[in-house]
């Protein structure tokens, strides 16, 4: 496994200065960014999430609303997880997820932030991006760890209507991609990915390099996918080391890791300061 020297900031908190948004993954909650978080700020962080009011209405929940802190850990999935079976697909999840976002920046009383999104989570902040020219211009920088921006290789159906949206060539993905494009030709993103692969995977071992995966919740997160664009062939040259204002990415970093563990790697926190930076 490739080695990363890097010693972890004490209070992380301490540097962020604009409003950071950690976003989880598939079936996932605030917890999965939980060690991450209190590792780098101890308990000086915003939690918020939504839950169901009269059984239609969406009412945010936040917990330790008189801290200062500018980190904030965010839940798009609801208590009732039958009902997310039924209406779980990732356009309901943006619409969800930029419902949390307001609130965050009229709390915060900004006007910028930053999106970090691990797996399907980066995919939610890119399509909350691009949901309209002020979604936008509200984000600073983009992280993205683990995300397939070009869909995962699944050829069955599967029933879930969120795996759906994330299957390659779905109309989701498209729809976004061809948005960010469009966005992203008037003023160009701050966008950072973060790609790995398992080296403990077995079914690597008889795999090309662009289908390699993290062995991310299926196993179908491939690293083609993760750093797209082809800019994979680039990044498996420098295992470990960052690249900086490349062809489609202002970030760009792979290693061997497994996927979960990217939500607390001494590669997330080089990816951390990247986004901190001015």
């Amino acid at each position: 496994m490739f080695k990363i020297n890097l010693e972890f900031p004490e209070k992380i908190e301490k540097i962020i200065q604009i409003p950071t948004v950690f976003i989880h993954g598939i079936v996932g909650t605030h917890r999965d960014w939980s060690p991450f978080i209190l590792q780098t700020c101890g308990n000086q962080f915003h939690k918020v999430s939504l839950d169901y009011e009269f059984k239609s209405n969406l009412k945010i929940i936040h917990k330790k609303p008189n801290l200062s802190s500018s980190v904030w850990i965010v839940s798009y999935y609801v208590n009732n997880r039958i009902r997310e079976l039924v209406e779980g697909n990732l356009r309901n999840y943006a619409i969800r997820l930029r419902q949390l976002i307001q609130y965050i920046i009229i709390f915060s009383n900004t006007q910028k932030i930053n999106l970090v999104g691990h797996s399907m989570g980066g995919i939610l902040a890119r399509y909350y991006m691009c949901m309209g020219e002020q979604e936008w211009n509200s984000v600073h920088k983009i992280l993205c760890l683990g995300s397939p921006h070009e869909g995962i290789p699944i050829p069955h159906p599967t029933f879930m209507p969120q795996v759906e949206d994330l299957k390659k060539g779905s109309h989701f993905l498209m729809k976004m991609n061809r948005k960010w494009n469009y966005y992203n030709s008037i003023q160009k993103s701050r966008w950072g990915v973060i790609g790995s692969i398992n080296p403990y995977s077995i079914t690597n071992l008889f795999r090309s390099m662009a289908y390699k995966t993290d062995s991310g919740g299926m196993g179908s997160v491939v690293l083609s996918s993760c750093i797209p664009f082809g800019e994979w062939k680039e990044a498996i040259q420098m295992p470990g080391l960052p690249a900086y204002n490349t062809k489609n990415f202002s970030y760009r970093l792979f290693l061997e890791e497994h996927h979960n563990h990217l939500l607390n790697s001494k590669a997330t926190h080089l990816g951390i300061n990247w986004l901190v930076e001015e």
